[in-house]
């Protein structure tokens, strides 16, 4: 249900700013790491809110703390089909930036 998305959101808006306050998560290892699941998580989160946008913005962080995030760069692609669905000014090139993702998920990911 939209609540419990919502809900979802808030908690990972939580961590997210407690990492980018108090962990210095830029600094890579194991915190970038966490930061990273966290920020793809939410992405996934406002996805199913059909929020292409943010969620795209959220897999754009996962993926600078931690560029060979299979899942972020996986939710990037399905994020920047819903732009491209959307129309709009960001939707020129968005299909060829999610092929551009998935061919790396292909690459990094041992199981494709």
């Amino acid at each position: 249900s939209a609540g419990k998305l919502e809900d979802a959101v808030q908690g990972y808006e939580s961590a997210v700013l407690l990492l980018e306050a108090h962990c210095g998560w830029k600094s890579g290892g194991q915190i970038a790491s966490e930061y990273a699941k966290i920020r793809s998580n939410r992405a996934e989160c406002r996805l199913k809110g059909s929020d292409g946008e943010r969620a795209k913005e959220d897999c754009d962080a996962a993926l600078k703390a931690d560029p060979k995030n299979v899942k972020a760069l996986f939710r990037r692609a399905k994020a920047l089909v819903l732009l491209h669905k959307g129309g709009g000014g960001a939707a020129c090139g968005a299909l060829h930036g999610a092929k551009r993702d998935l061919e790396e998920v292909v690459r990094l990911d041992e199981d494709c």
